[in-house]
Protein backbone atom coordinates (compact mmCIF):
# COMPACT_ATOMS: atom_id res chain seq x y z
CA UNK A 1 0.00 0.00 0.00
CA UNK A 2 1.15 3.41 -0.76
CA UNK A 3 -0.76 5.42 0.55
CA UNK A 4 -2.85 5.66 3.43
CA UNK A 5 -6.05 6.53 1.54
CA UNK A 6 -5.72 2.88 0.04
CA UNK A 7 -6.41 1.41 3.20
CA UNK A 8 -10.13 2.33 3.54
CA UNK A 9 -10.93 0.67 -0.04
CA UNK A 10 -9.09 -2.25 0.78
CA UNK A 11 -10.88 -2.96 3.56
CA UNK A 12 -14.15 -2.17 1.79
CA UNK A 13 -13.25 -4.91 -0.34
CA UNK A 14 -12.39 -7.38 2.74
CA UNK A 15 -15.87 -6.74 4.16
CA UNK A 16 -16.90 -7.31 0.42
CA UNK A 17 -15.81 -10.45 -0.02
CA UNK A 18 -16.64 -11.43 3.37
CA UNK A 19 -20.44 -10.49 3.03
CA UNK A 20 -20.56 -12.71 -0.35
CA UNK A 21 -19.04 -15.98 1.85
CA UNK A 22 -21.27 -15.26 4.54
CA UNK A 23 -24.57 -15.09 2.50
CA UNK A 24 -23.00 -18.11 0.59
CA UNK A 25 -23.05 -20.19 3.80
CA UNK A 26 -26.11 -18.79 4.98
CA UNK A 27 -27.83 -20.13 2.01
CA UNK A 28 -26.26 -23.67 2.00
CA UNK A 29 -27.03 -23.71 5.78
CA UNK A 30 -30.90 -22.65 4.97
CA UNK A 31 -31.32 -24.84 1.98
CA UNK A 32 -29.66 -27.49 3.74
CA UNK A 33 -31.70 -28.23 6.33
CA UNK A 34 -35.53 -28.04 6.46
CA UNK A 35 -36.12 -29.34 9.42
CA UNK A 36 -34.24 -27.86 12.12
CA UNK A 37 -32.90 -30.29 15.17
CA UNK A 38 -31.30 -29.29 18.34
CA UNK A 39 -27.72 -29.32 16.94
CA UNK A 40 -28.39 -27.08 14.29
CA UNK A 41 -29.92 -24.91 16.76
CA UNK A 42 -26.60 -24.98 18.22
CA UNK A 43 -24.78 -24.22 15.18
CA UNK A 44 -27.11 -21.78 14.29
CA UNK A 45 -26.07 -19.24 17.75
CA UNK A 46 -22.70 -19.86 16.99
CA UNK A 47 -22.91 -18.82 13.42
CA UNK A 48 -24.83 -15.72 14.62
CA UNK A 49 -22.54 -15.36 16.89
CA UNK A 50 -19.69 -15.25 14.79
CA UNK A 51 -21.29 -13.02 12.69
CA UNK A 52 -21.85 -10.88 15.18
CA UNK A 53 -17.97 -10.42 16.09
CA UNK A 54 -17.33 -10.44 12.51
CA UNK A 55 -19.60 -6.72 12.02
CA UNK A 56 -18.18 -4.74 15.22
CA UNK A 57 -14.33 -5.92 14.60
CA UNK A 58 -15.28 -4.75 11.19
CA UNK A 59 -16.64 -1.21 12.69
CA UNK A 60 -13.60 -1.10 15.01
CA UNK A 61 -11.29 -1.11 12.66
CA UNK A 62 -13.16 1.08 10.82
CA UNK A 63 -12.96 3.64 13.12
CA UNK A 64 -9.64 2.93 14.17
CA UNK A 65 -8.40 3.15 10.22
CA UNK A 66 -10.25 7.28 10.24
CA UNK A 67 -8.51 8.30 13.29
CA UNK A 68 -5.37 7.31 11.73
CA UNK A 69 -5.97 8.89 8.52
CA UNK A 70 -6.66 12.28 10.90
CA UNK A 71 -3.18 11.68 12.71
CA UNK A 72 -1.47 11.31 9.68
CA UNK A 73 -2.99 14.63 8.07
CA UNK A 74 -2.47 16.00 11.44
CA UNK A 75 1.21 15.01 10.92
CA UNK A 76 2.00 15.71 7.56
CA UNK A 77 -0.09 19.46 8.03
CA UNK A 78 2.44 19.96 10.90
CA UNK A 79 5.45 19.15 8.65
CA UNK A 80 4.10 21.49 5.65
CA UNK A 81 4.32 24.43 8.05
CA UNK A 82 7.70 24.79 8.53
CA UNK A 83 8.16 25.04 4.36
CA UNK A 84 7.99 28.47 2.21
CA UNK A 85 7.13 28.00 -1.17
CA UNK A 86 9.17 30.72 -3.76
CA UNK A 87 7.26 31.89 -6.82
CA UNK A 88 8.06 33.65 -9.83
CA UNK A 89 11.89 32.74 -9.96
CA UNK A 90 13.12 32.38 -13.35
CA UNK A 91 14.57 28.87 -14.35
CA UNK A 92 17.82 28.49 -15.34
CA UNK A 93 19.05 25.06 -16.93
CA UNK A 94 22.33 24.96 -15.03
CA UNK A 95 20.87 26.64 -11.90
CA UNK A 96 22.21 26.18 -8.39
CA UNK A 97 18.52 26.63 -6.47
CA UNK A 98 20.44 26.95 -3.40
CA UNK A 99 22.85 29.93 -4.28
CA UNK A 100 19.62 31.23 -6.59
CA UNK A 101 17.31 31.79 -3.68
CA UNK A 102 20.16 32.70 -1.32
CA UNK A 103 20.99 35.55 -3.73
CA UNK A 104 17.07 36.57 -3.70
CA UNK A 105 16.37 36.56 -0.17
CA UNK A 106 19.65 38.59 0.23
CA UNK A 107 18.72 41.17 -2.87
CA UNK A 108 14.95 41.09 -2.50
CA UNK A 109 14.30 40.84 1.10
CA UNK A 110 17.38 42.19 2.85
CA UNK A 111 18.55 39.26 4.98
CA UNK A 112 22.13 39.93 4.21
CA UNK A 113 23.56 37.16 6.20
CA UNK A 114 21.57 34.20 4.27
CA UNK A 115 23.55 31.51 2.15
CA UNK A 116 22.83 28.32 0.59
CA UNK A 117 24.37 26.78 4.10
CA UNK A 118 21.88 28.88 5.55
CA UNK A 119 19.11 26.44 3.58
CA UNK A 120 18.34 22.86 4.81
CA UNK A 121 15.96 21.84 1.86
CA UNK A 122 15.94 23.75 -1.39
CA UNK A 123 14.54 22.75 -4.93
CA UNK A 124 12.25 22.91 -7.23
CA UNK A 125 8.81 20.97 -7.29
CA UNK A 126 6.69 19.25 -10.28
CA UNK A 127 8.19 19.19 -13.51
CA UNK A 128 10.14 20.97 -16.08
CA UNK A 129 7.53 23.06 -18.90
CA UNK A 130 8.17 25.60 -21.62
CA UNK A 131 6.70 28.83 -20.23
CA UNK A 132 6.40 28.81 -16.68
CA UNK A 133 8.41 29.09 -13.68
CA UNK A 134 8.00 26.28 -10.90
CA UNK A 135 7.97 27.38 -7.55
CA UNK A 136 10.87 26.51 -5.08
CA UNK A 137 10.21 24.47 -2.10
CA UNK A 138 12.67 26.22 1.50
CA UNK A 139 13.62 24.99 5.07
CA UNK A 140 15.76 26.81 7.04
CA UNK A 141 18.63 24.98 8.72
CA UNK A 142 17.50 25.39 13.07
CA UNK A 143 19.86 27.93 13.64
CA UNK A 144 18.76 30.13 11.15
CA UNK A 145 15.26 29.39 10.90
CA UNK A 146 15.18 31.07 14.99
CA UNK A 147 16.52 34.38 13.87
CA UNK A 148 15.09 34.63 9.81
CA UNK A 149 12.81 32.05 9.58
CA UNK A 150 9.40 31.96 8.12
CA UNK A 151 7.59 33.95 10.17
CA UNK A 152 10.13 36.89 9.60
CA UNK A 153 11.09 35.93 5.99
CA UNK A 154 7.11 36.20 5.34
CA UNK A 155 6.32 39.40 7.46
CA UNK A 156 9.15 41.13 5.41
CA UNK A 157 7.40 39.37 1.19
CA UNK A 158 4.10 40.88 2.53
CA UNK A 159 5.46 44.84 3.53
CA UNK A 160 7.03 44.71 -0.53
Amino acid sequence: MENISEVPKTQAALEKTLNKRLDKFEARREGSSKELSVKDLGSSSDYINFNNFVYSTFTLLRQQINQLIVDVDAIESRHRKKFLLLGGVVENSNENVRELVASVISKNLGINNCSDQSLHVCYRLGRISNGSSRPILIKFNLHYDEKYGPKKFCSRVAHM
